[in-house]
């Protein structure tokens, strides 16, 4: 009897101590949940965006990244290379751009997720000639100095439009020139045509300029600009990741119902073109998105960018695209 006793005492000490055990284990598992929530709540995004993703500045002129707790740091540039070299040496974490700079970063090994579209559309890039240069169809680029921003995605669509006139790269004379030095070189003379997306397309073709745009992607192409990520970042970060793109697509969607609030703030923030930002955002698909004719073109434009010697290797980019955070944030 007093043997039982004592069993009976020890078994009812143990279930208690376990008791305790799990209590604490318990609680530290729900601490430890409560810190990694703070810390992703928490954690500055080092955004970087280009003048003509209106969703950004409009998300930040009505707070609506401060009314999902994010702290949204803005960095502007005027094209994609920079963000991506920026991206790889771990100052940025989230980068809008068209799809060449994003293909050349991950031939280059930086590990990346295409997370959205910014925007989608046809419409807003094409080549502007100066009329004196007598260019009237795509076969007159024979023979002509054409610049473009190299590593952006105007890159291969040049190759696509001297496809398209019948010619290849050994018929004109090819010249790296950025966005702005472009348009400013067209005016003056320097060159005879420019490959340029909107505002500074329109910006080139304005009247007393003595330019005119000759085409625009329209049948040509569908330009889709990722929103991409570190992968380290989203892995680290996946709410405030979700989030970001709730604000986003908040905006893009006021964008569109409010088209000249939506041109006036990204105007005082960028200091772009009204003309150009009003036709991105007549033409452009600003959902963020990642339907399946977005990922075939984004699929087409790397096998393109490739097929033309741009990029040292094939890029499957299916393997780069990650739409679980539109998901997570209720985007369809």
């Amino acid at each position: 009897m007093k043997f039982t006793a004592i069993r009976k005492t020890a078994a009812i000490l143990g279930i208690f101590l376990s008791m305790l055990y799990f209590a604490g284990c318990g609680s530290s598992a729900q601490e430890d949940g409560e810190k990694s929530a703070a810390k992703d709540s928490n954690v500055k995004i080092r955004l970087a965006s280009q003048p003509t993703y209106f969703q950004v500045y409009v998300a930040e002129k009505l707070g609506y990244f401060k009314d999902e707790g994010l702290d949204v740091e803005i960095s502007t540039f005027n094209y994609g290379p920079p963000i991506i070299e920026g991206m790889t040496s771990d100052n940025l974490d989230v980068g809008f751009m068209g799809d060449m700079p994003v293909y050349s970063g991950i031939a280059n090994g930086l590990d990346i997720k295409i997370i959205a579209s910014a925007s989608a559309s046809s419409d807003n890039q094409g080549i502007a000639v100066r009329d004196a240069a007598h260019i009237h169809q795509l076969s007159d680029l024979k023979g002509k100095k054409i610049a473009v921003p190299f590593g952006s995605n105007a890159q291969p669509f040049l190759y696509l439009l001297l496809a398209k006139g019948g010619l290849t790269e050994k018929d004109v004379e090819i010249v790296n020139l950025g966005p702005s030095d472009g348009v400013s070189s067209l005016v003056s003379g320097d060159i005879d045509a420019d490959v340029i997306w909107e505002p500074n397309l329109s910006q080139a073709a304005e009247t007393g300029n003595g330019v005119s745009v000759l085409q625009r992607g329209t049948g040509i192409k569908l330009f889709v600009s990722p929103i991409l990520a570190r992968n380290q970042f989203i892995k680290d970060n996946p709410e405030a990741t979700a989030k970001l793109l709730k604000a986003l697509q908040k905006a893009a969607e006021w964008s569109k119902a409010n088209p000249d609030k939506a041109i006036e703030i990204t105007h005082e923030a960028t200091e772009a073109t009204v003309p150009g930002l009003k036709i991105l955002l007549d033409v452009g698909d600003l959902n963020l998105t990642l339907t399946q004719d977005k990922i075939d073109a984004l699929d087409k434009g790397a096998k393109d960018s490739y097929k033309y010697g741009l990029l040292k290797k094939n890029v499957d980019i299916a393997k780069y695209i990650d739409t679980s955070i539109l998901q997570k944030a209720g985007i369809q």
